[in-house]
């Protein structure tokens, strides 16, 4: 059997190893970008700005929510 976790830590290795391969700055900039989402500014239901975060966790927590209202 193929041991899964050796296999992704050569893959990484031999991807992101030494200073002239640092792609993994993007890979991880990507990762936290996709879990907590982007900061936008956005116009409020009274007219105003206001910053909100679009994607991410919270904006499927919101998605969610609505959805389980609706029920």
């Amino acid at each position: 059997m193929v041991d899964y976790s050796a296999a992704m830590t050569k893959a990484w290795s031999d991807a992101f190893d030494g200073a002239d391969k640092s792609g993994w700055e993007e890979v991880a900039l990507g990762a936290i970008t996709g879990l907590l989402g982007v900061p936008m500014v956005k116009r409020k239901a009274n007219g105003k700005f206001g910053i909100t975060v679009m994607g991410g966790f919270s904006q499927e927590y919101r998605d969610a929510k609505q959805e389980y209202q609706k029920l």
